[in-house]
């Protein structure tokens, strides 16, 4: 199983031998891993953050270490008592500039975009939202903060299966029709 190990490289005033130790990691939010992948560093390299997809994919949570003090914490969390669809809702995409993170989520009940606070781990609004499904993601304008993405299920009067095309405001989920049918 993959684990993830933290490891400290100091030299010693005045010693020029290099001293390598472990700092030990609570390792409750990672437990039972089936990957551990996207590692990136945040926080200005303070933290470094991964997708923690726990065997039995009932849950997957976007994970956090300290790099000071190996505490872990979790940003994003999808997590239910059948089955998290990894391989097709699971999404997500870094607004560096702001601090923030976007987020796929069915934890409406319906598939959707989450805007969350990546220092907090707290969500901040829903981007999306309704009685429909947002398919994928087409594309993220960061100056612009939209989104573009393919959804199912919102027009009542043609096949909940026909993708429609729309932009959404990220801070206001004001959602522009791109496609009608």
């Amino acid at each position: 199983l993959p684990v993830p190990h933290l490891f400290r490289i100091e030299r010693a005033p005045g010693d020029a031998a290099l001293a390598v130790r472990e700092l030990a990691l609570d390792t409750t939010l990672l437990a039972n891993p089936w990957s551990l992948d996207r590692a990136r560093f945040i926080s200005d390299g303070r933290e470094i953050a991964f997708l923690h997809n726990q065997r039995g994919h009932q849950v997957v949570r976007l994970a956090a270490i300290d790099l000071a003090t190996g505490a872990v914490r979790t940003i994003a969390e999808q997590s239910y008592p059948t089955f998290v669809d990894w391989t097709n809702k699971v999404w997500m995409h870094w607004l560096d500039g702001s601090g923030e993170l976007l987020w796929m989520t069915e934890r409406s009940g319906w598939n959707h975009i989450e805007l969350v606070d990546v220092a907090t781990g707290t969500v901040r609004r829903s981007v999306t939202a309704g009685a429909w499904n947002v398919r994928r993601v087409e594309h993220v304008d960061e100056r612009a903060r939209t989104i573009e993405i393919a959804l199912m299920g919102r027009d009542a009067t043609q096949d909940p299966y026909h993708l429609h095309f729309a932009r959404v405001e990220v801070d206001t989920g004001e959602l522009t029709m791109l496609t009608s049918g």
